[in-house]
């Protein structure tokens, strides 16, 4: 949690490089807590404490952000390579202690807002606090939820 950057590493565990420092600014972190790679090696970060994503080369180069002005913290990222998708979580609470929710926020890969659901509060139901998420072959989305300490599973509906 007291982390600023990103370590790349070779599939042997050897050490290559790094990126980022402390601050709000391009390539800079505030709590790097998720990442995720796409199928062409992009890396997308979720920089909680910023309440942002960003977008960087297998390098680390900066190509894109997003920042969050919608609602809460930026928690964690998977990519959906089959679908060419991002999804992020977030988590909202007043003053972070009383819980508001979370919410789940789907991007194309050029970090462009698709659409957002969940647990915020916006609904008649329990709150949550996502923590972490995964896509499936299916595009179905499971996220741990450490306010109940459970696991949800969303799947899209097709009109």
């Amino acid at each position: 949690y007291g982390n600023s950057r990103i370590v790349k590493f070779s599939s042997a565990g050897l050490y290559l490089f790094e990126w980022g420092v402390f601050g709000e600014n391009k390539s800079e972190f505030n709590i790097p807590h998720g990442l995720d790679l796409d199928k062409d090696g992009n890396v997308y970060v979720a920089d909680r404490e910023n309440n942002k994503i960003q977008k960087f080369d297998s390098l680390g180069n900066f190509i894109a952000e997003w920042k969050n002005d919608i609602i809460g913290q930026l928690y964690s990222v998977n990519v959906d390579n089959y679908n060419n998708r991002l999804y992020g979580i977030d988590y909202v609470g007043i003053e972070n202690l009383v819980p508001i929710g979370s919410d789940i926020i789907e991007f194309d890969l050029g970090l462009n807002l698709q659409s957002n659901f969940g647990r915020s509060g916006n609904y008649n139901g329990p709150k949550a606090r996502y923590h972490d998420i995964q896509v499936d072959t299916n595009s179905d989305i499971y996220v741990g939820d450490i306010l109940n300490n459970t696991i949800q599973k969303f799947r899209k509906i097709k009109h």
